[in-house]
């Protein structure tokens, strides 16, 4: 543990810098083998599958290989469990070869299955996944994800039994008109019930209120997803309201398979027919690896099916597993980024044998399976991960850190003054209270790079009057954000549009300046004269203290600009980030760093239903723009068509873009390896201290 006399000796440090052209005092009689950092906060999540945030992303890193890393300087993918790949003939698809010698740390070998099973669970809809996006380039990833592939399992109206579906009901529909149909939809638990298994034991005790995800229905009852415990199981119908849908009616039009094409050295695999029932997926997800494709006839046709005839389809998406080490990967259309995205924390394979032995604790040091150059050992909440190299990693001979400790201190005075006091090797990105940097200029070991990276507040539009876009520009356009990054203190730049400026080829896109009598203006027309009438709102944010400043400076423009008050809150990091999901909030802090380098990574996010879009906006204009871009092959033209969409954001507002960020970092002159770059990423077993 972070000893007590250590945090209040950095509590009791002013922020007069020593003598000399460090800030920080020197490490260098501490061993060169232990490198110490605090990671900024308690993460929310280790599990791949589920994390959204930086300070999850730097353990993750460590612990867990994706079939390619990002190179540390220019962030080009570079091969990690596939050591080598092919870019298909129509640029639309790849086809990886794992390495031989890659493990988990239980012993068992990482194979294609491992990747072809984890992706499928970060698209399933039950599982809820806010980083399900990642995977949204693949051939049908973005229809499965959202409840609409399945696969007929009856011949109904002529529709062979296999066939894939993208449903439709014209019954229900969007609030723009459009149809749709949400096949896995929220239930309400009337009972206490033992979520049962697939060995018939109960696995877990759920509450009557509880809320969970209706999957279908099997032999023992209705199967759900109970996302509090992240477990898939059944129970009796008894236990669910009556609103299981297995009697509505839809129509469905029929799809085809993702054009495979198999490496020429892979074995063919043995096609599986159609008709048999053991080929569908079952409640859990499984994904069967192949499965013979039906031909549609030309053009869409429409079949009517009932709800009970058809299973959510896995085995139509567009990445499969050929064999152990060849995993074949189709596109949905043009996606340059993608290589980038198979670096990404939300494509690492995760162990399928812990999840299914221990849940949602499978993270915990005692039952955690990874497959990366560290292993975790320790975990005290709210105070460190202890990680030390794993000797019989694929690539061990190249990593020279045996330990890292990484602290969890969400106080940025404290994590500052003990990089200050010589305790820790580096200060992460951006973890530098805004009054030490006028200080900290000249410095030897402060560092300022550029950072794809924006700074922004969402708005809740299902929040009245947030609901209306007059409002929300108003709110926009009273906003000086010259004042902000004062605040800010760190050479940031004034944003009014989501997209940081420099990405080659992309056309900026300006948005709504500061412009108070507009705004004025426009708050008069929504109904609210001088802010009279209008509701107090509130400013969530989490927990530091260049966030509480921002508030205070935009909570005093609105109330000088607009006559309008706002109250502050913070809420530590985790719930901080729960809340926001959960849309529980009226107005939240936001920030976003670039995933890859293209715009696409800033404005995917805000399609309807996006994981991470979470302000309740919706536009199927947007929408179809953002696929239209994925499907332009031509890379000037794609890039005016995300051009067009964020100019619609710009227009209708459902966030408010503060400024893009700059990388503001404090590094001992030893720490080898650790390079600036646009996304911020340093894996840590590149690292080396020259002590």
């Amino acid at each position: 543990m972070v000893r007590t006399s250590v945090l209040l000796a950095a509590l009791s440090m002013s922020c007069v810098p020593p003598e000399g052209g460090m800030f920080g005092l020197s490490r260098a009689d501490e061993p060169a083998d232990t490198l110490v950092f605090n990671n900024a906060t308690e993460p929310e999540y280790l599990d791949p599958g589920q994390a959204t945030g930086h300070p999850d992303g730097r353990i993750i890193a460590e612990l867990f290989d994706g079939l390619t890393e990002y190179h540390s300087v220019d962030l080009t993918a570079e091969p990690a469990h596939a050591e080598r790949w092919e870019t298909h003939d129509d640029g639309r698809g790849y086809t990886f070869h794992l390495r031989p010698d890659a493990s988990w740390t239980d012993g068992a070998p990482v194979t294609a299955h491992d990747y072809a099973w984890s992706w499928e669970r970060n698209l399933n809809p039950v599982y809820l996944s806010r980083y399900a996006q990642q995977l949204y380039a693949l051939a049908n990833a973005a229809r499965y994800n959202e409840g609409r592939l399945v696969r007929l399992v009856e011949d109904v109206d002529g529709a062979a039994a296999g066939t894939l579906l993208e449903l439709v009901d014209s019954s229900l529909k969007d609030d723009e008109g459009s149809a749709r149909f949400p096949l896995l939809s929220e239930r309400v638990l009337v009972e206490d019930v033992g979520l049962v298994g697939r060995d018939g034991a109960v696995i877990t005790e759920l509450s009557a209120g509880e809320r969970v995800v209706w999957t279908g229905e099997s032999d023992g009852g209705i199967t759900i997803y109970a996302p509090g415990a992240e477990r898939w199981g059944t129970v009796p119908a008894s236990a669910l309201t009556d609103e299981q849908g297995s009697s509505l009616r839809f129509e469905a039009v029929v799809l085809s398979e993702p054009d495979w094409q198999s490496d020429p050295n892979a074995a063919p695999p043995t096609p599986v027919p159609a008709s048999d029932p053991d080929a569908e997926s079952g409640d859990t997800g499984e994904l069967v690896e192949a499965v013979e494709a039906v031909e549609p006839p030309p053009g869409p046709r429409l079949v009517s099916v009932r709800g009970d005839q058809v299973r959510p389809a896995a085995n139509g998406l567009g990445f499969r597993a050929w064999d152990d080490h060849t995993f074949e990967v189709r596109l949905e259309g043009t996606a340059p980024y993608f290589l980038q995205q198979t670096c990404h924390t939300a494509t690492k394979a995760v162990p399928r044998q812990a999840l299914e032995a221990h849940g949602s604790r499978w993270t915990r040091p005692e039952n955690i399976v990874s497959s990366g150059p560290f292993r975790l050992v320790e975990h005290k909440v709210r105070d460190r991960f202890v990680m030390e190299k794993w000797d019989d990693h694929w690539a061990a001979h190249e990593v020279k850190l045996e330990r890292i400790e990484a602290w969890s201190i969400d106080h940025v005075h404290t994590s500052t003054n003990l990089y200050r006091a010589g305790y820790t090797d580096f200060v992460v990105a951006n973890d530098i209270p805004p009054e030490f940097l006028p200080i900290l200029r000249g410095k030897d070991d402060f560092v300022i790079s550029p950072a794809l990276s924006v700074y922004f507040y969402r708005l809740n539009t299902d929040h009245p009057p947030l609901d209306d876009v007059r409002v929300r520009r108003a709110l926009a356009m009273a906003i000086d954000r010259t004042d902000v990054v004062s605040v800010a203190k760190g050479g940031e730049l004034p944003a009014t549009h989501i997209v940081p400026p420099g990405l080659p080829g992309y056309p900026v896109v300006e948005g709504m300046g500061f412009d108070p009598a507009a705004a004025k203006a426009l708050l008069a027309e929504a109904g609210y004269p001088g802010g009279e009438g209008f509701p107090v709102m509130r400013i969530l944010y989490n927990t530091q203290e260049k966030h509480k400043h921002i508030a205070a400076v935009i909570q005093d423009q609105w109330k000088r600009h607009l006559g309008i008050t706002v109250e502050l809150e913070n809420r530590e990091w985790k719930t901080f980030l729960k809340t926001v999901h959960a849309q529980d909030y009226v107005i939240a802090r936001g920030g976003w760093i670039g995933d890859y380098l293209d715009a696409n990574t800033f404005l995917e996010m805000w399609i309807t239903g996006g994981g991470n879009n979470e302000t309740g906006w919706s536009s199927t204009a947007y929408d179809d723009l953002i696929r239209e871009a994925g499907q332009t092959a031509d890379p000037e033209e794609r890039l005016q068509v995300l051009a067009q969409a964020e100019g619609i954001l710009n227009e209708e507002i459902p966030f408010i873009p503060m400024y893009w960020y700059v990388w503001q970092e404090l590094r001992q002159p030893e720490l080898r390896g650790h390079h600036p770059n646009l996304l911020d990423h340093h894996p840590l077993r590149h690292v080396w201290l020259d002590r």
